[in-house]
């Protein structure tokens, strides 16, 4: 005869959760969570690291076998919190399986006079230590016609958050200006995941942009 062994398993719909907030802003993220497996699960989530911008609309309940939950994930900055990137986790448990999402959530400046857009050509996404980033900047001028010195400093931050390397530049600008910037890789860096965040710094209000 056959043996039917139950299975249990569940998948989280995204891979990842990038949100971007000015100070003050609020915004909202959904995440399908989905029971793929053969017997019903109890499901608990939370956040780590981040916890104090993150309201998670439902943090426990029960998924039958091929049931799926949106749970919505509101996010949230106080108008003092100091423009930075933060890097934490979304981590849902479902009995003895854990599964976690890497959560980056950048806060600007609500009065930023200059706004960042980067873009890392996909043969850059994957790199080895030692070699060279190559990221495609535009950075805009959201009002004000006079020319302006700015600072642009561009940082790798690895999962825990800490800068591996940083370096800044100052640029001038009327209303836009678009370039690429090649960021060498440090040779003892370990494989895994890591961030580029580029801020734009002006009189100390603060745009940005990661990837």
């Amino acid at each position: 005869g056959t043996i039917i062994k139950s299975v249990k398993e569940f998948n989280v719909d995204v891979d990842e959760i990038n949100v971007k907030l000015v100070q003050g802003g609020k915004t909202k993220k959904e995440v399908i969570i989905r029971n793929t497996g053969s017997q019903s699960l109890k499901i608990s989530i939370e956040s780590k690291k981040i916890g104090e911008f993150i309201q998670i609309s439902e943090k426990s309940f029960e998924l039958n076998a091929g049931e799926s939950r949106k749970v919505t994930l509101e996010f949230e900055a106080e108008k003092d919190t100091t423009p930075n990137l933060y890097l934490g986790k979304l981590i849902v448990k479902g009995e003895d399986i854990e599964k976690e999402t890497p959560i980056s959530l950048e806060i600007e400046s609500s009065d930023a006079l200059f706004d960042v857009l980067l873009e890392i050509p996909i043969q850059f996404l994957r790199i080895l230590p030692g070699q060279e980033l190559l990221a495609n900047i535009n950075l805009y001028k959201l009002k004000g016609e006079e020319d302006l010195d700015v600072l642009v400093e561009y940082e790798i931050r690895n999962e825990k958050n800490e800068v591996i390397s940083a370096q800044s530049e100052t640029i001038k600008i009327k209303d836009k200006i678009g370039y690429t910037k090649k960021i060498y890789i440090p040779e003892n860096l370990e494989y895994g995941r890591y961030i580029l965040y580029v801020k734009v710094n002006y009189d100390g209000k603060i745009g940005s942009a990661s990837s």
